[in-house]
């Protein structure tokens, strides 16, 4: 929601809807100040650009992705949901054959913020396992669904090796 469709929304009799919109938008970054074990960018030094593509497989999309950066000689990381990448495996292997690498988006995109322990760990564990089996190794790194993480899912990382 845009400060213009905030004040739309006040101006329209809803300054309830209005300040509780801007409260969720400030409590939503909440987790990130938490996230000190979170790599948020490179070093600066290094001048280079890092490309990575969430919420994937798609059997449609990704393979034109990957015609474009085969085109180009260029590389990139694919965060992939568990349940997407079990319903498209050959998108997944054509992933790894191009020699991309592919990381964990959790099984269903759930945002862990909302998750216990156990959740956390399934979502965590269960993709990282069928990615494995799918690419010929494990994804070492994991990008948790809409930035959103937990104190479980760092406890979790760490037990199955990834950061």
């Amino acid at each position: 929601m845009t400060a213009r469709t905030l004040g739309a929304t006040a101006a329209l009799g809803g300054a309830t809807a209005a300040v509780g919109a801007a409260v969720w938008i400030g409590y939503a970054w909440v987790p990130h100040l938490a996230t000190p074990l979170c790599a948020w960018r490179g070093r600066g030094s290094d001048r280079r650009i890092a490309l990575s593509f969430d919420d994937g497989p798609d059997p449609v999309w990704t393979p034109r992705v990957l015609d474009i950066l085969d085109a180009h000689g260029v590389k990139g990381t694919f965060f992939l949901i568990g349940e997407r990448a079990a319903a498209a495996p050959d998108t997944v292997r054509a992933i790894a054959r191009a020699g991309h690498e592919i990381g964990s988006h959790g099984w269903s995109h759930t945002s862990l913020w909302l998750c216990g322990p156990r959740r956390t760990d399934r979502e965590i564990a269960s993709t990282r396992q069928m990615l494995g089996e799918l690419a010929g190794a494990p994804p070492a790194l994991f990008r948790p669904p809409w930035g959103m993480v937990n104190a479980a899912m760092f406890a979790a990382l760490r037990r199955h090796g990834q950061r």
